[in-house]
C-alpha cells in the first residue's frame, strides 16, 4: 500500500471491527433495528465535529472481506492489518493514513457519544496527552468508553512490550503502567451507572440493543440519560 497521508489532518477515528467474533459471530452486521451494527457505528463516528477522517480497521483474514465491502458502501476508509497484534494494526493504520492521535472506538458499541469524542479530542491537544478517557477511573456504563490515543506513545509501547496481551488490546499496556504515560480522565455526569452495559457481545445484548433503538427517539446520538432510563426500562422487562 502506498501511504495516503490525509492534508491538514493528524486526527483520525478509527473503528475496529472483525466479523468473526467469538462470542457473537457476525455481529457487526448483525441488525440493530433498520441498521447493521457496523452501521450505527459508522453514523455516530460522522457526527464527530470537523468532519474527521473516519477508518474502519479490520484483519487481513479473508472472513473480513465483508467488512471491507461494507465500509466502502457506507463511504469510509478501510485499512486492513494484523488479527491478532491489534496493537500494531492501530500503528500501522496511523502511520498509513498520516495521523498523529486517534479516537480508538470499538466496532460492538452502537450507543457511544460523539460529543465525549469531542471533548477527548479537545484535553488531548491542549495538554499534549498520551491518553484522554473515560475509563482510568471508571464511571460510564460498559459500551460508552472512549479513548483518544497518541500515535508516538502506542509506537512506544510496540518496542517495549513483552506480554502478548499487551498486543491484542490497544490501551492495556497504559493503563497498567499509568506512572509512565501522560493521562486525563473524564467523570460520568451521572452517578452510580457504572454497572450498566450498552455494548454487544452477546444474543442478549443485541436484543436489548435493537428493543432500546425501537423505543428511543428517532435521532443519531441520545442523551445519556435518556440512554439509562430506557435501559433501566427494559431490564424490568
Amino acid at each position: 500500500m502506498k501511504n495516503r497521508t490525509l492534508a491538514n489532518n493528524n486526527t483520525g477515528l478509527i473503528v475496529f471491527s472483525r466479523f468473526n467474533s467469538n462470542r457473537l459471530y457476525g455481529k457487526a452486521l448483525r441488525k440493530i433495528g433498520n441498521r447493521p451494527l457496523l452501521g450505527r457505528v459508522i453514523d455516530l463516528a460522522k457526527l464527530v465535529k470537523n468532519d474527521l477522517p473516519i477508518i474502519v480497521a479490520t484483519s487481513n483474514l479473508k472472513s473480513d472481506d465483508v467488512i471491507e465491502s461494507f465500509a466502502v458502501s457506507e463511504g469510509v476508509k478501510v485499512f486492513r492489518g494484523s488479527q491478532k497484534n491489534v496493537l500494531k494494526r492501530a500503528v500501522d493504520c496511523c502511520d498509513f493514513y498520516g495521523f498523529k492521535r486517534f479516537a480508538r472506538i470499538c466496532g460492538d458499541r452502537p450507543f457511544y457519544s460523539p460529543k465525549l469524542i469531542n471533548t477527548l479530542i479537545r484535553i488531548h491537544i491542549k495538554f499534549n496527552l498520551d491518553l484522554a478517557t473515560n475509563n482510568l477511573v471508571k464511571t460510564f456504563p460498559n459500551g460508552l468508553t472512549s479513548e483518544v490515543v497518541s500515535v508516538e506513545c502506542l509506537k512506544r509501547i510496540l518496542e517495549e512490550i513483552t506480554d502478548k496481551d499487551d498486543c491484542e488490546h490497544v490501551t492495556r499496556f497504559i493503563y497498567r503502567n499509568q506512572k509512565k504515560f501522560k493521562i486525563k480522565n473524564v467523570r460520568s455526569p451521572i452517578s452510580n451507572i457504572k454497572k450498566f452495559n450498552l455494548a454487544v457481545d452477546t444474543e442478549e445484548d443485541l436484543k436489548r440493543s435493537d428493543w432500546m433503538v425501537k423505543k428511543l427517539p428517532t435521532r443519531k446520538e441520545f442523551d445519556l440519560k435518556v440512554l439509562i432510563g430506557c435501559l433501566k426500562e427494559y431490564k424490568k422487562i
